[in-house]
């Protein structure tokens, strides 16, 4: 299941930090470096349940994100904005955004976006991480227009009230 790949990911990326943490002889301030970082996704053809784009890693390894999952307009400027402007001042930030899979189907995400640096206090890259969150967006969106649809029905009622008092008068 989806959990059950989540929950071995977990093991995975904890089992490298102690991998990591043993070399660097139980002290992570000794790593000065990551050379190389690599991901897959291994699973059976008919689990269709990841990734979470529906692109392979293939598919993505040097593209940016904008370049595959962003639609222009979708994501407010106020957004893309606090995004490059921190990214360009090389601070954290973390905001929501709209996405796209690769079949078209749209999804929001919460990013995180972290930088790195070396001893020396020079950028050497980014650590970005995602969480799905496009649940929790359609049960908002699924709030908002029930609280339009209770205004509405409000307004009428106080209508209906107001008319109903002038006519018994």
């Amino acid at each position: 299941t989806t959990d059950q790949g989540a929950e071995a990911a977990k093991f995975c990326a904890i089992s490298l930090l102690a991998q990591v943490k043993s070399a660097c002889e139980g002290d992570l301030d000794k790593l000065v470096r990551v050379i190389k970082l690599t991901g897959f996704v291994n699973s059976t053809p008919e689990f269709t349940e990841q990734p979470m784009t529906g692109y392979s890693f293939e598919e993505v390894i040097g593209l940016k994100p904008k370049d595959f999952l962003q639609v222009e307009g979708w994501n407010d400027a106020a957004t893309m904005n606090k995004l490059s402007s921190a990214l360009a001042a090389k601070e954290p930030v973390s905001l929501a955004l709209k996405n796209r899979k690769k079949n078209g189907e749209e999804f929001y995400i919460q990013l995180g976006i972290t930088p790195v640096f070396d001893q020396a206090h020079n950028h050497v890259n980014f650590i970005a991480i995602q969480q799905d969150i496009t649940a929790e967006k359609r049960n908002e969106q699924r709030l908002l227009e029930q609280n339009e649809e209770l205004t509405k029905i409000n307004q009428e009622l106080d209508q209906f009230v107001y008319s109903t008092s002038h006519d018994l008068r």
